[in-house]
């Protein structure tokens, strides 16, 4: 739509405005004359098929809609909504408006990260209207959230609202359900709700979207189309993203017009599917400020993100409202006093920076920016320690288990080949491997334990294991047999029938007295709920105070299952640090973390096989004479860096490209 056809489609719609409101016929004989008299339509009409001869006033509202659908054949999706709806209802001219369009016109996998009141879905919902109108009897269109209040009352709700306000007689009826026309609704094409289930039973919920042959169609050719629009993206279990690719398989690359996938949300995990379905190819860093330029941009995974950031909309801009219902300056103040009147609040970043906060998801215990600066190998002064330990997931997960070394160090080497120096020396711990056990009973298990313990020469006090309920067996097998299946000994001898000391850790019990880092005042069991919480929160310590480093064998899984746990302080628990309960963490659509919760109890059997580990803050100084020394302690045997691991596990690293070999 030009500058001069604005002014033209506004007396239009004015026109069948008064058609509309006073019933008077003669109105809409005006308007098909004024519209016939654009040659365009005209030439439209020519190609046109069953076009009626205007003898009453059904075939004057058919010859309007096919005025409209002239515009849309045409794809000037602003002019046809010129002509159907009041500024009231609709107006395309917001800024934030004209991004969400742009993205759904010319891409198929669109995300629209928003701030509160930007538009986010009710634009989107007028866009997938009028495409639906373009060719109804073939295209599906399905209305998403987690919520099914939500979706029916908001999200659907604006659709009927578009649909009800259109001066237009649009196609189809609309019911509490769905918009469309009866012989097409048979046939699985319309507008429909549809709520998407928690837990593992959102892994079908699309199914059925995907495209379908049809007669041909000039603009469409012989398929039909699919889009789905998907509300509060945040919530969306882990499941329902694995569908999407299947959507697209028959889809050729350049492709944009038969499969379309629009998710929105207030940005408030950049952790879970959905954010990491945002992340720019250059990170976030480099456009996660407050009042950045960057509004568009293509994520690593393939999606087209938009950014609506309320500090940018043009009510902000000019400090009064331009338009009513978006983003007011009044706003953007009540959202300030309500936080607090920190502009950095995590919750300022998702409602109206339109971004997910700087250090990621408020209750997130590990941040993903402390594990991506910790990718290397430490270069050890001299002998290390090697720690190993088992989750044993009995429960029908997976065991897993994660291997390390403690040692002494002054320096570590990223894997581009460069090496760091660091101030002073310190005991750090290298994770070298983490990965999944054979599944088996008890005696497998300790049989699997022990032969990889043996292979890197683990002491066992070196080893931990969980013996939590049922793992109570596996970790009393493994105290016995140590001797014979690991040091070799004769289990007729009484040294071969000893049984040794190793970390058996009970998530029953209450958390530990051994200090976590260099300034602690007080010991685990005053800070953290129980021995679990401890495990989560002083590997937290360890990334955040980059005392740990990741080798090329913790896989991207294991990064996953540390970055998506949550904990915080919970009500009733006397203000101790909590990490968030196994099935509530799975209850948000994760599997089990096995993996992490290995990893967690690896660095907790090096927290105790080299006390002096003690994570400090950058800015603490530790006076020279009580600095460590590779005189200190004599450690036992380890592995040095570069010799290969060869854990059985069978790993392939999908990690960042540096991390390659």
């Amino acid at each position: 739509m030009t500058a001069a056809e604005k002014p033209e489609l506004v007396r239009l719609h004015g026109i069948l405005e008064d058609y509309r409101s006073k019933s008077d016929v003669d109105c809409l004989v005006r308007a098909v004359r004024e519209m016939l008299k654009d040659p365009r339509f005209v030439a439209f009409l020519r190609k046109e098929k069953n076009v009626p001869i205007p003898k009453k006033e059904e075939d004057l509202n058919s010859l309007v809609f096919i005025y409209l659908k002239m515009w849309l054949m045409r794809r000037d999706y602003e002019a046809a909504g010129t002509l159907c709806w009041d500024t009231e209802t609709f107006t395309s001219e917001p800024r934030f408006v004209k991004l969400i369009w742009d993205g759904l016109t010319k891409h198929r996998l669109i995300n629209v990260l928003g701030c509160a009141s930007g538009g986010k879905t009710y634009s989107a919902s007028a866009w997938l209207l009028l495409d639906w109108c373009l060719d109804p009897e073939w295209t599906l269109v399905r209305v998403m959230s987690t919520k099914e209040d939500h979706v029916k009352k908001n999200l659907f709700g604006d659709m009927q609202r578009l649909f009800a306000n259109s001066v237009i007689k649009l196609p189809g009826k609309a019911d509490t359900e769905s918009i469309a026309v009866e012989s097409a609704k048979k046939g699985g094409q319309g507008i429909f709700v549809l709520v998407i289930p928690q837990g593992d039973a959102a892994r079908g919920s699309i199914k059925g979207s995907k495209v379908k042959p049809r007669p041909e169609h000039p603009l469409f050719g012989r398929s039909s189309r699919t889009r789905l629009l998907i509300d509060e993206a945040q919530d969306v279990p882990p499941g329902a993203f694995e569908e999407i690719p299947n959507l697209l398989s028959s889809i050729e690359d350049e492709d944009v017009e038969h499969t379309k996938v629009l998710m929105s949300a207030n940005p408030k995990d950049e952790f879970s599917r959905y954010g990491q379905n945002c992340v720019p190819v250059q990170g976030y860093e480099t456009i996660r400020t407050r009042d950045s330029d960057v509004e568009t941009w293509t994520s690593t995974t393939g999606w087209h993100c938009v950014r609506l950031n309320a500090i940018k909309s043009e009510n902000m801009v000019a400090n009064r409202v331009i338009f009513p219902r978006f983003f007011s300056p009044s706003g953007y103040r009540l959202k300030l006093r309500a936080y607090g009147g920190d502009v950095d609040h995590p919750l300022m970043w998702a409602e109206v920076y339109g971004m997910f906060p700087p250090h990621g998801h408020m209750t997130s215990i590990i941040q993903r920016h402390w594990i991506d600066r910790n990718y290397g190998e430490w270069l050890f002064e001299g002998p290390t320690i090697a720690v190993a330990a088992c989750d044993v997931a009995f429960g029908g997960d997976q065991p897993a288990m994660s291997t390390g070394r403690v040692g002494l160090t002054k320096a570590w080497m990223d894997y581009a080949g460069n090496r760091h120096d660091l101030d002073e020396p310190r005991f750090a711990l290298q994770a070298d491997v983490t990965g999944i056990l054979g599944r088996g009973d008890t005696q497998d298990l300790t049989d699997e334990n022990l032969s990889r313990c043996k292979s890197l020469n683990v002491k066992p006090s070196g080893f931990g294991i969980d013996r939590t309920g049922v793992g109570q067996g596996t970790h009393d097998n493994c105290r016995r047999q140590w001797r014979e299946k690991v040091d070799g000994m004769d289990p007729k001898t009484p040294a071969g029938q000893e049984v040794v000391d190793i970390v058996g850790i009970n998530y029953a019990e209450s958390a530990t007295e051994l200090q976590v880092c260099e300034e602690d005042t007080q010991k685990p069991k005053d800070l953290y709920f129980g021995i679990r919480s401890e495990l989560w929160f002083v590997t937290g310590k360890f990334f955040e105070y980059d005392w740990i480093k990741l080798g090329r064998g913790v896989d991207m899984a294991t990064i996953e299952e540390l970055v998506q746990r949550r904990g915080g302080s919970p009500a009733g628990k006397n203000k101790l640090l909590q990490v968030e309960a196994k099935s509530e963490y799975k209850a948000r659509g994760f599997t089990s973390p096995d993996r992490a919760d290995s990893f967690t109890m690896m660095v907790q059997v090096a927290r105790m096989s080299e006390p002096r580990m003690l994570p400090k803050a950058p800015d603490t100084t530790i006076a020279v004479e009580r600095q460590p020394s590779i005189f200190d302690k004599d450690s036992g045997f380890g592995l040095k860096m570069g010799e290969a691991i060869n854990m059985g596990f069978s790993l392939e690293y999908n990690g960042p490209d540096v991390m390659k070999d």
